[in-house]
């Protein structure tokens, strides 16, 4: 018998994202990632933020988590841990064993969270990054002006960015574009186009059905097995991204304004978080859904023996630039909520469907409310049927002439953009004035041969907007600027 340790970061998502600059983002980030570390040597394994580790011993546990713990109050201020153990961890009944020991730590995250980071008091200034209490003096070389003191919280963030840029760095390295591209630590240099609002794209893609995956697992190699897998395999993913925008560099070019550094394209992405399955990364506006796109399709040629393909969902929150970045993210999650919502409700209709679904939003303004609750107030017509046909299926964007990107380019050629703009229009008014439309459609279809509607997957939409109180085209108009222009020319995804 062993005696085993399972350790969960907690609340991730806002120890990363709690600030709006992508450099302590990105430290922060590399900080989870190598959080464990110091466990390479030990029996177990380690991924999305858990760690199970296998001692020989009750006092060997002890003295290793012991060390561990006061490393990480020094090293990590604000990571939050949980910790449980079992003395007598039967490794012949893995599954179980595990099993149990995640329902001991469900009821430890229930209780008193520790604190981990020294609080503001009444005697001392407070961190305009963070509110927490300042300890430590950061000096900044490239603008002086911004040195001064921060919390410790922050201060373990920056201090990581440069290792983090250096990770990243390392994929363009195994790739040997790195005499080519480089990635910005800056918001602002993804491509945009300047003296206009910019926008962003951020990115959040979480595994299909992954704790199940782990569940199943009888046994400690094939957990860890399971683990190393999907880490590679999300690299491999992102790398897909960057093999992509470097063929099609030139028709990037044509849609946005690239900038260079040091003689170097700045790449229109950056990766934030890559840990297990759970993916951010952030991308100039009009390429988010592209490239989320990628992501999914290459995480999907992922195999292991005797198991169902791997599959993930997408959310991607389309903001302006300076939109506070920790909002926007909750709102990706959220995107990405609503898209493996979708996907089990179809599944549950048809199991045989297994693929990737993406959800996504674009917001000129701020945001109040879950998207949810924004939907059902702001994009519903006069009849009270819903004007979006998103979340999508991967699937939706590929192969025939009726697929969402062929029919978008079918309807760009068909349509004059005022129609188009009045058909986007027409749809948020009442069934009398959709019908109108399509009877003064039907007389310029006669007049002008290729005014019409197109095709779109496979329904044909000419007698009614609306068919079982879904539409396609208002989504389809919001893409239009939203997936760059040479892809829609060429038909799909």
């Amino acid at each position: 018998m062993s005696t085993a340790v399972l350790m969960d970061i907690m609340s991730i998502q806002r120890y990363v994202f709690n600030s709006n600059a992508l450099k302590e983002n990105l430290g922060a980030s590399h900080n989870i990632e190598h959080f464990y570390d110091i466990f390479n040597h030990i029996k177990g394994f380690t991924g999305g933020g858990n760690a199970l580790l296998l001692f020989d011993s009750k006092e060997k546990a002890e003295t290793e988590i012991k060390k561990f713990m006061v490393e990480s109050l020094k090293n990590y201020p604000g990571l939050t841990i949980s910790c449980v153990w079992e003395e007598n961890f039967d490794e012949t009944n893995y599954k179980e064993s595990v099993k149990n020991l995640f329902f001991k730590m469900q009821a430890e995250k229930n209780k008193n969270i520790p604190i981990t980071s020294l609080l503001a008091h009444g005697i001392t200034s407070e961190c305009p990054r963070t509110g927490l209490s300042t300890e430590t003096f950061n000096k900044d070389g490239n603008q002086p002006e911004k040195s001064g003191y921060i919390s410790s919280v922050s201060y373990s963030k920056i201090a990581s960015a440069k290792k983090a840029e250096e990770s990243a760095q390392k994929i363009l390295e195994k790739m040997g574009l790195t005499e080519k591209y480089v990635f910005s630590n800056e918001l602002d240099k993804l491509g945009q186009e300047e003296g206009v609002d910019s926008y962003i794209s951020i990115v959040h893609i979480d595994g299909n059905d992954m704790g199940a995956r782990f569940s199943a697992s009888n046994s400690l190699e094939k957990s860890k097995n399971l683990s190393t897998f999907l880490k590679e395999l999300v690299k491999e993913s992102f790398k897909k991204i960057i093999s992509t925008i470097d063929v099609e560099i030139d028709g990037i070019k044509d849609c946005l304004s690239l900038k260079e550094e040091g003689g170097k394209i700045i790449l229109p992405v950056r990766p934030i978080i890559m840990g297990g399955d759970d993916v951010t990364f952030v991308s100039e506006g009009r390429l988010g859904i592209y490239l989320a796109s990628i992501f999914l399709k290459e995480f999907e040629k992922g195999e292991l023996p005797d198991e169902e393909k791997f599959t993930s969902c997408a959310g991607i929150a389309i903001v302006k630039t300076k939109y506070p970045f920790y909002r926007a993210y909750r709102l990706a999650e959220e995107l990405c909520r609503s898209a493996k919502n979708t996907r089990k409700e179809k599944r549950q209709i048809n199991p045989s469907i297994n693929s990737s679904f993406f959800d996504f939003h674009l917001s000129s303004g701020g945001l109040a409310g879950s998207i949810e609750g924004i939907r059902d107030k702001q994009f519903r017509n006069a009849e009270g049927n819903s004007v979006l046909y998103r979340p999508y299926d991967i699937r939706d964007f590929e192969g025939g002439n009726e697929n969402i990107i062929s029919s978008i380019n079918q309807m760009k050629k068909n349509l004059p953009n005022s129609k188009i703009k009045e058909l986007q229009r027409v749809l948020t008014l009442s069934k009398s004035e959709q019908a109108d439309f399509l009877g003064h459609m039907k007389f310029r279809q006669m007049k002008y041969k290729n005014e019409k509607l197109p095709l779109v997957l496979g329904v044909n939409y000419q007698n009614n907007l609306f068919v079982n109180s879904r539409t396609p085209f208002f989504d389809m108009v919001e893409m239009m600027g939203l997936i760059p222009q040479y892809v829609i020319e060429r038909g799909e995804f």
